[in-house]
């Protein structure tokens, strides 16, 4: 039996209430390249920890 493949891309991510985000949603649209690139204490560690979060269990 021949196992299937599935290929994924991940093109937007949304948070809201993650540390410093707050409760407004936000959304990360995500493109083959994508940079953050903001002021000291704008949320850059945040996401990233959200995205380290969505792929530590695959």
């Amino acid at each position: 039996m021949k196992a299937e493949v599935f290929n994924l891309k991940l093109s937007k991510r949304k948070l809201y209430n993650f540390r410093c985000v707050g409760d407004v949603e936000q959304v990360i649209d995500i493109d083959n390249i994508t940079a953050f690139i903001e002021n000291n204490s704008t949320g850059k560690t945040a996401v990233l920890l959200a995205l380290n979060g969505l792929f530590s269990n695959i």
